[in-house]
């Protein structure tokens, strides 16, 4: 299961920010509704430092399992991380992300995001899990909308 937040989000850019509480809020959704299928896992696919620790965090008091990518992390727009890190690190930082996304069993994501348009396009057709699940937050009441089972 996996979930994220991009930089570009909170700069405007792409879309609006959607809190990590929605995210977490639709994981816990989809293990109670497929509890032989998900388990308390989570993989992390952020830019934001804040992401991964309110998510530790959560998942130390849920009992969930928080897995993410050991580098630095600044919620910062695209040209900066550049800059900042370089492009060569950053795109290997982000095929890194992308790999580990794909691997998954289940995403908890939202499709007005362009990364997870790319994550959702790539699961379904290159890694052959078209059926499964993928829960589309950010149009209303997170664990509600286009569940696709």
């Amino acid at each position: 299961m996996m979930f994220s937040s991009s930089g570009l989000k909170s700069q405007g850019l792409e879309m609006a920010v959607l809190p990590a509480s929605d995210f977490l809020l639709s994981a816990e959704y989809l293990a109670r509704r497929l509890p032989g299928l998900i388990s308390h896992n989570i993989f992390v696919s952020t830019e934001d430092p804040e992401v991964v620790t309110s998510t530790m965090s959560w998942g130390a008091e849920n009992g969930w399992a928080v897995y993410f990518t050991l580098n630095e992390r600044a919620n910062l727009p695209l040209y900066e991380l550049f800059g900042r890190f370089g492009g060569v690190h950053e795109m290997l930082n982000g095929l890194m992300n992308l790999r580990l996304a794909l691997t998954c069993r289940a995403w908890v994501c939202t499709l007005g995001s362009n990364w997870c348009s790319l994550i959702d396009e790539l699961r379904a057709t290159v890694m052959r899990q078209a059926n499964a699940p993928y829960v589309n937050i950010g149009f209303g009441a997170p664990g509600t909308d286009h569940y696709y089972p």
